[in-house]
Parts: structure tokens; sequence; C-alpha cells
């Protein structure tokens, strides 16, 4: 019986299968296609440092104790755990240069796949403020 079932499905599945497998590559590169348009970028701190001037969002992406400890002037801080609940409202231009950095790149990186994942077009990863040589804010 089982067989039986087998075979009728395999029937009714065959007379389609050419166009699954013109479809799959198709299909496929859409799908790759689109992860690169939706993919941010990785730059360096100097690059970063030149693009601040033209308007974009710094965002430090560490825990607030460690933004006070010393920061980017004009750095916005938004926690990387908090970036899914919180990004809408402080970032609410989707088409927004954002330059993204951490302590040392990992939470940055984690932080610009979320981005990216939410729809933000312009995201670049700067790494860490270790790496960074511009002014940095100290505490007062």
């Amino acid at each position: 019986m089982k067989n039986k079932t087998r075979n009728k499905i395999l029937m009714a599945f065959l007379p389609i299968l050419p166009h699954l497998l013109y479809l799959l590559p198709l299909a496929l590169f859409t799908a790759c296609n689109m992860k690169a348009r939706n993919s941010h970028k990785t730059i360096s701190s100097q690059e970063a440092q030149g693009m601040m001037n033209e308007n974009a969002i710094v965002l430090d992406v560490r825990n607030p104790e460690e933004f006070q400890s010393g920061h980017i002037p004009g750095a916005i801080l938004l926690p990387h755990n908090l970036i899914r609940e919180q990004a809408r409202y402080l970032l609410p231009d989707y088409n927004q240069t954002i330059l993204i950095y951490c302590r040392s790149g990992n939470r940055s990186n984690m932080a610009a796949l979320v981005l990216t994942e939410l729809g933000y077009t312009a995201v670049y990863d700067f790494g860490g403020i270790v790496d960074w040589h511009g002014e940095i804010t100290l505490p007062s």
C-alpha cells in the first residue's frame, strides 16, 4: 500500500521536475544577490574617519560603562544587545550611513549583521576603538 502511494506521488511529481530544475538556479541566484545587497562593509578606522564628515552616524555598540570611559566624539550609544529593540527609534533613517565600532571589533560585526538584517542599507563596521587613532572624549 505504501509503495503504491509513493509511486503515485512520484508519477505526479515527474512532469514538473524539469520546471523545478530550471527554477532552482534562478532562486539561488536571487537569494545570493539579496544577501550581497543587504550585507555590511568592513572598513578601516581611517576610512571611517574620512566618512565622518559626510553626515554619517557614529554608533558605539559597547556597554554604557565602556562608553563612559571614553568614546569617539559625537558617537551615539546603542549597546549591541539592544539593537533589535531600539534601532528603529535611534536610527529612523534606514538609508543613513552608519559607522559602527565597539572595543575590539566582535560586537560591531554582530551589530552590523543585525542592522543589515533589519533593513539598514549603508552599514560600515570599522572594528574597535582600540584601533582608533582619532580624538576620544574622555570622562571629566
